[in-house]
């Protein structure tokens, strides 16, 4: 195991995306996020239709290489972490309502 790897997950500067977000937001992000990687961990098949999907979205190689990272449990470094939470803010911005 990464003995690092757990502190990937504390509310750092680092993790804010572009618009400000607060503590209770970020708390929640950073657990879901957490949550997330540990079932893509759990499943080879749902890990690489989920990759496929963000590469489909986003078309961005480093959040995907970012996120693969977050599933290995890797210590992601502070642009990995910054592209994570501005890549995950602006896909869920397209597909939430404009007032969630």
């Amino acid at each position: 195991a990464n003995p690092g790897y757990m502190q990937t997950y504390r509310i750092t500067n680092v993790w804010r995306p572009s618009v400000e977000q607060s503590p209770r937001g970020m708390a929640t992000f950073l657990s879901c996020l957490f949550a997330f990687t540990t079932q893509l961990a759990s499943s080879p098949a749902v890990e690489n239709a989920v990759l496929t999907r963000l590469v489909a979205w986003c078309s961005f190689p480093p959040a995907i290489m970012a996120l693969k990272k977050a599933i290995e449990r890797k210590t992601l470094t502070p642009a990995d972490k910054a592209v994570l939470a501005q890549t995950c803010y602006g896909l869920l911005r397209k597909v939430l309502p404009a007032d969630v």
